[in-house]
């Protein structure tokens, strides 16, 4: 009651207007579209405007983007956003004063904040918003709820079913929303229950809209939604999909920790009716020891939606739940994670018995899940062809992160709900006419603009190959291994997202290439050329229901690998030959074939498996490290200038390499000519050898490379890994990828390279200990066997290979240090070691005779000195005679018959410093 009084307190002081006012454009942008992109400095190039330059300057802009470099519209991809901390009046009025007759830019703008229509006058709802101090309604905020309902506010046709202990129709919250009135299968009255009346109320609470009068105090992410309800158990749930059409069955219990048949046939058959199953994880240990439960799993079919939890601080670690203390179930079945530790839910008015208020805080996947349903039902709305392989797929690629996923790897699903997303994206991907298409990335779904372009259009997971033909149930990718009398298999999979049958049309292309940042179709994929590549099949499409997908197998003949030089391949896959669905081609673009075409899809991503027994390629009498062969260049008709990047990715998951490995790049005579000068300036580049280098940082990129037309050179992507760095790491990630210079943003593709290392027992390389010898001499280095096969390189101080063998014998002319390689022929592990070999330019060469008591001679090498003499000392150090010595000299007697008896030190002392010394005794 304070938190209200202080509300309204301040509401009365300050007005209404200052509680909600908000801005309406984002602080420091603007939009201009420009005539020219040369205006505009990139990289290393300047603005050609000198008074735009300044005012780039004045206004501290050192951020501009294109947001709609994908577009086809030529003035969108003009299109430019400016970023300042200053006042975006003030870069606004100093834009539109360079630009008086409209010379410079087409267009000016401030950008608009798009703001929520949608604003529940739910009371709770309402002081989660505006009361800093009460965040009841948390959940619906965090996972974008207004913006969902600025989609959709749902649709009392959508059936959901909800099967549970019980239900309090009178609730306030569900006063008209249980629809119908009474127990959907048996007919009978509802029994009061506090479960599944908070299951309920967060699924479909009452949510009314601004200005109108709400009969409770929630609001709920189905908004408009209604629910169907049955006490719990497996009959009523076969008959809301079977008998009563149900879209969503929000599953929040469970019967028991192993599968009866019944359970599996009930799950099959209201999956394939097309309902989509929302089921609970279960909550930490309590149940199943925090593993799967039945009925409707995910284990036996994966189409059901399994739902896990986390908290206000997106982690799924429970800090905060209030009727729960433990972790929520996790497993690998979960599909993904939503809202569920203290959670505001409705409890039951048991018939008017019980006492204000009738809501509390709940934790657990029970109300995890009818959020998810909640969401789905929304989806339902905007989409209705969907079913529950296509709300599954949408759900699961479009979630946010959980902090703290990488405490819990493969067990919590692809991350936290986003309510917004979901349903934008179900949006979307609705067509009422027939629309065939293959995901480029996950988060594809089949409608310009699902996924940002420059997001890696060539890595689609609707392609994979296998080396076996299991592909169906293993949807892992692998490199295809050659065989000479063995296929590997391709599987590529087709999305219907319309409504309408594809009743038999068309046909699914399948074509590889070899690999490279710059392709072009149809010349290098179309067997032309049939060593650069060819058509695998042509593979007719079945009829395919709306929602429906279909996973189809090709078998491939590679090419001999070792004939063919180890490259790597990209597949395209493209849906042909339907008249209603045609593809719309972009000459000397394939990029832009696969970014606006939804029927066409690339995969160009090779596995680097590196494990012991795996032997180093031999290529050319050469043993290259592990790793492909690739193009780099200019696919296209015309000539042109491309930046050529080599990258870690910072959005994918795996150690870094650099920290463990080397990366070598490895060109053609060619590739030499054409990148040797960026190469040799570049910092970031350790050149080993002629042809050969090193890259050293996570990102780096060689600018304004000239390709002529068709010009396409090989470069070779390898890895090598350090056995004194490598770690408990697996698997790694690498990208070499193209852009045009003029425009950083059109990525002409990449090669995206997944790595994956086996653990192996770690060697050493020794080269021994260091050396000491005379100018004109030689010293041999001996390496230390490692007890496998290996190849034993020695390197100068240049960095030149100078021998390649366990020994090696070296005569330098002065002071220089060597370096040892040792690479394992089975894996390419390497290790290094250095050794110094000290070469002494003057010296003593001997004393004679010693021992002596009156004159001996002291023989030396003093050639090509400015100064020399000689010290004899005692050992005491109180006694010291210096002695010049002429430069032509190589010998001088000194007479000692005065000396004490005694041991005495004899230093030759060249150009001021003391560089060799023998002991001298007199008698």
């Amino acid at each position: 009651m304070k938190t209200i009084t202080r509300l309204l307190i301040w509401v009365l002081i300050v007005g209404p207007l200052s509680l909600f006012a908000q801005s309406d454009y984002y602080p420091g942008k603007i939009w201009i579209i420009v005539h020219d992109h040369e205006i505009i400095p990139v990289g290393e190039r300047e603005s050609n405007n000198p008074e735009f330059a300044q005012l780039l300057t004045d206004f501290g802009i050192t951020e501009i983007s294109q947001p709609m470099s994908f577009a086809k519209t030529p003035e969108l991809q003009r299109l430019y956003e400016l970023s300042t901390s200053l006042s975006e009046d003030s870069l606004f009025a100093a834009l539109t004063r360079l630009n008086p007759n409209n010379e410079l830019f087409l267009s000016i703008e401030k950008c608009y904040v798009p703001k929520t229509v949608s604003d529940p006058a739910d009371y709770m709802w309402w002081l989660t918003v505006n009361d800093p101090n009460n965040d009841w309604l948390w959940s619906l905020q965090t996972i974008q709820a207004p913006q969902a309902w600025n989609i959709t506010k749902g649709d009392t046709a959508v059936k959901v079913a909800v099967t549970d202990d019980g239900i309090d129709p009178l609730h306030p919250d569900l006063i008209g929303k249980i629809h119908p009135p009474y127990n959907y299968q048996s007919g009978s009255p509802f029994t009061p229950q506090s479960h599944g009346t908070s299951v309920a109320t967060i699924l479909a609470a009452e949510t009314v809209d601004s200005g109108q009068v709400a009969n409770g105090q929630m609001a709920s992410i189905g908004y408009n939604t209604r629910v169907m309800f049955n006490s719990w158990g497996l009959s009523p749930c076969v008959y809301a999909s079977s008998v009563l059409g149900a879209n969503i069955i929000s599953l929040s219990w469970y019967a028991g920790c192993s599968p009866p048949t019944s359970y599996l046939l009930a799950e099959q058959e209201i999956l394939n009716n097309g309902t989509t199953i929302i089921r609970a994880a279960g909550n930490g240990t309590i149940h199943c020891g925090g593993l799967r439960l039945y009925p409707f799993s995910g284990f036996e079919d994966p189409r059901t939606i399994v739902i896990s939890s986390t908290g206000k601080d997106d982690k799924h670690v429970n800090s905060e739940s209030c009727s729960n203390s433990s972790t929520n179930s996790h497993y690998p079945e979960v599909d993904l994670c939503a809202p569920g530790y203290r959670i505001m839910g409705g409890t039951s008015t048991n018939g008017g018995t019980n006492t204000w208020p009738y809501y509390g805080c709940w934790g657990g996947t029970s109300q995890s899940t009818p959020i998810v349903s909640g969401t789905a039902a929304l989806m339902y709305a905007v989409n209705p062809c969907l079913n529950s392989n296509w709300t599954q797929d949408i759900l699961k690629n479009t979630t946010d992160p959980i902090t703290d996923a990488a405490n819990f790897p493969g067990v919590v699903g692809t991350g936290r709900l986003n309510a917004f997303k979901a349903v934008q994206a179900a949006q979307g991907s609705h067509s009422t006419s027939l629309d065939l298409y293959i995901k480029d990335r996950p988060e594809d779904f089949g409608y310009p603009g699902s996924y940002a372009w420059g997001w890696w259009f060539d890595k689609s997971p609707d392609i994979w190959v296998r080396n076996q033909a299991d592909g169906f149930t293993n949807q892992t990718h692998q490199e295809p291994e050659y065989s000479s009398s063995q296929p590997v298999y391709v599987y590529v999979r087709v999305w219907n997202k319309s409504c309408d049958s594809s009743y038999a049309q068309g046909n699914l292309a399948l074509y590889w290439s070899k690999a490279s940042s710059s392709s072009s179709w149809p010349q290098n994929w179309d067997g032309s050329q049939p060593t650069i590549g060819d058509v695998i099949d042509v593979l007719p499409i079945p009829n395919l229901g709306p929602g429906d997908s279909k996973i189809f197998e090709f078998e491939w003949n590679i090419l001999n690998p070792y004939i063919h030089q180890n490259w790597a391949s990209c597949l395209l896959a493209r849906i042909e030959d339907i008249i209603s669905d045609p593809i719309t081609l972009y000459p000397n673009q394939l990029e832009f074939d696969v970014y606006h075409n939804n029927n066409i899809a690339l995969r160009n991503v090779t596995v680097v498996d590196i494990h012991p027994g795996l032997v180093l390629p031999e290529i050319g009498g050469v043993r290259y490290p592990h790793g492909r062969f690739m193009f780099v260049g200019n696919a296209t008709t015309t000539d042109g200038n491309f930046d050529l990047t080599f990258e870690i990715p910072e959005e994918e998951e795996g150690a870094s390499i650099l920290e463990e490995a080397e990366v070598h790049i490895i060109l053609d005579n060619e590739g030499w000519e054409l990148l040797q000068t960026a190469l040799e300036q570049h910092p970031d580049i350790r050149i080993i050898k002629e042809r050969e280098f090193l890259v050293l940082s996570p990102r780096v990129t060689l600018e304004n490379i000239y390709f002529s037309a068709e010009t396409r050179i090989p470069i070779y992507v390898g890895f090598s890994f350090l056995t004194k760095e490598i770690t408990n790491e697996e698997t790694y990630n690498y990208r070499v990828y193209q852009n045009y210079h003029s425009d950083l943003e059109h990525i002409t593709g990449a090669e995206h390279f997944i790595i994956h290392k086996s653990p192996r027992t770690p060697f050493y390389a020794n080269a021994g200990s260091d050396r000491e010898i005379r100018k004109n001499e030689s010293t041999t280095f001996h390496a230390v066997d490692i007890s496998e096969t290996a190849t034993y390189n020695w390197y100068d101080p240049q960095g030149n290979l100078i021998y390649s063998a366990k020994d090696v014998s070296v005569s330098p002319d002065i002071t220089s240090k060597y370096k040892l390689e040792v690479i394992a022929n089975t894996d390419g592990f390497k290790d290094y070691d250095e050794v110094t070999v000290t070469v002494k330019q003057f010296w003593i060469e001997q004393i004679s005779p010693n021992p002596t008591n009156s004159q001996t001679l002291i023989s030396y090498e003093i050639e090509n000195t400015n100064s020399a003499y000689l010290i004899i000392m005692n050992s005491f150090g109180t006694i010291h005679n210096n002695y010049i010595l002429p430069l032509n000299s190589t010998s001088h007697s000194v007479d000692v018959s005065n000396y004490t008896p005694g041991a005495y030190s004899v230093i030759l002392v060249v150009n001021g410093i003391g560089v060799d010394s023998k002991n001298l005794i007199v008698y």
